[in-house]
Formats: C-alpha cells, structure tokens, sequence
C-alpha cells in the first residue's frame, strides 16, 4: 500500500521560518533580511507526521510547500504547481 500523501499549504509558518528563538536551527541572509529557519523537527507540519504516521496505514508523506511571505492571492497563483501537481490525498 502507498503511503497517504499530505501537501501543506501556507506561509512562513509552514515554509519553517519562525521568530520563536529556541527553535532556531540556523540563520541566512535574504537580500538586506535575516531569515531563521526551524529546525525541521520542530515544525507543525513535522510534528503532526510523527503523530499519525503510526496510524495511518501504509505510513503518511508530507510535502511541504509553504514560502515565506505568502498571500492568498500569491497561494492562488502557485496552488496548481505547488500542491496540486503532487497530487495530494490531502492539503492542508
């Protein structure tokens, strides 16, 4: 059996960049802004495999396709690239 597929959708937040400093994996300079990524661990979207791979049969995949800065309107516009061309069991 395959594994069910989950796409995650959203903003800095899911993309892993936080301003929460004891989640700080490490930092990188975007143009003139520090960005500091989370630790790959410590994001919602990782926590949230973990917890319902074991109940999931066949395991659970989770691409992640969230970007920095996001809009509903920027979301819209890359919603068949980013999400639907993994063709996903789920998004969320």
């Amino acid at each position: 059996m395959s594994k069910t597929k989950i796409v995650v959708f959203g903003d800095s937040v899911t993309a892993g960049t936080s301003a929460k400093l004891d989640v700080f994996h490490d930092c990188f300079q975007y143009g003139t802004t520090t960005v500091n990524r989370v630790r790959q661990t410590q994001t919602w979207w990782s926590i949230l495999e973990r917890i319902i791979s074991d109940w999931v049969e066949g395991g659970v995949e989770v691409v992640n396709a969230g970007a920095s800065g996001d809009t509903s309107s920027k979301g819209l516009a890359r919603l068949k690239r980013d999400v639907l061309s993994h063709s996903p069991d789920y998004v969320l």
